[in-house]
């Protein structure tokens, strides 16, 4: 069997494109930002101590969030920024293991 060329016309139609979220108002899609700001990211520092503080090892908040403990307290010691896509992800897991919400959080309106 062989298979149909690129372009030749026996490709699957594309399905309709997805819109992205739009609050209930019509507003703007709610988004947090890939790089964190210096605020937000002492911010999270804040909340990684009290979600050591709640559980009351390092290794059971890792196995929570589902990062080493090595980069944990590197990341409260100030050693290890994140950087790139890996802080909306760090942050999320961060906000879920409190039940906090993620902009709340980044906003210091949770602990």
């Amino acid at each position: 069997m062989s298979r149909p060329k690129k372009g030749s016309g026996d490709m699957k139609p594309r399905g309709p494109r997805r819109r992205p979220f739009v609050g209930p108002k019509g507003d703007e899609p709610v988004s947090v930002p890939w790089n964190l700001t210096e605020e937000q990211q002492a911010r999270l520092r804040v909340a990684v101590r009290s979600l050591h503080k709640r559980e009351g090892r390092w290794q059971a908040v890792a196995d929570i969030v589902g990062y080493p403990v090595m980069y944990l307290r590197a990341f409260v010691d100030e050693n290890a920024p994140i950087r790139g896509k890996g802080q909306r992800h760090f942050a999320a897991k961060v906000a879920a293991a409190l039940g906090v919400d993620l902009d709340d959080l980044l906003a210091g309106k949770a602990p």
